[in-house]
């Protein structure tokens, strides 16, 4: 899913470009994802963008991915802030790293060390960004390529 960011006068569009990864997710095969917001208007330079990764039926879960790209010249990449899915997950911070088509890759998710797995539904965790610098009139937008 991707998460479209436009100008003061233009809705903020979600891109639909997040699939989960059935193939790979094992035990939790058929999961579902959603984020929300999926959509905000007129942004401000400096203010926060959180997006929150909500999933459901999830068998168990000791661990969480979450891929992100963005145009690291108007978002900064903040942090990942474990949800309430899965019980004492361990979040290192991801590094940005440059991808193709000018953007940035952000790696994000964390693991559990010990406790009950996370299973049914919940907050997987929130992805946190800022507005660096004003948007252009086309808009831009973050999007999620990856849930697991």
């Amino acid at each position: 899913m991707g998460l479209a960011v436009w100008k003061a006068t233009r809705v903020l569009v979600l891109v639909y470009g997040l699939l989960p990864d059935s193939l790979l997710a094992g035990t939790n095969a058929g999961f579902t994802a959603a984020i929300d917001p999926t959509e905000v208007r007129g942004p401000a330079v400096g203010e926060r963008i959180d997006i929150a990764i909500n999933v459901e039926g999830v068998v168990e879960a000791k661990h969480g991915l979450v891929i992100a790209r963005y145009d690291s010249s108007l978002f900064t990449f903040i942090e990942f802030t474990p949800g309430d899915l899965i019980e004492g997950l361990v979040a290192p911070s991801g590094i940005p790293e440059a991808v193709d088509g000018g953007l940035t890759e952000i790696q994000s998710g964390g693991t559990q060390l010990s406790g009950t797995p996370g299973t049914d539904s919940g907050l997987l965790g929130t992805l946190s960004f800022e507005l660096r610098s004003q948007l252009p009139i086309a808009g831009s937008y973050i999007s999620l390529t990856q849930i697991q």
